[in-house]
């Protein structure tokens, strides 16, 4: 069963255990990464600072993806 949350907001990294839906992300700081699971964000993504790593798993935007200098997209 995906795991589900209104908002994500990450200040010092996350890692997925299960697909997951939220209505939106934001990374402050650290990595998110996605280990290989679906995660699905409703709204918008924004990176103020830190990187998301897809890491072999997917992530699907409903909204628009903001980042800052200081973010990172990571493809591996």
């Amino acid at each position: 069963t995906p795991k589900t949350q209104s908002d994500l907001v990450v200040d010092n990294g996350y890692t997925l255990e299960d697909n997951m839906t939220v209505d939106s992300l934001v990374i402050n700081g650290g990595t998110v990464n996605t280990n290989g699971y679906n995660l699905t964000v409703n709204g918008d993504i924004t990176f103020n600072s830190g990187e998301l790593v897809l890491n072999q798993g997917c992530v699907d935007c409903g909204g628009n993806l903001y980042v800052s200098a200081n973010g990172k997209l990571v493809f591996e």
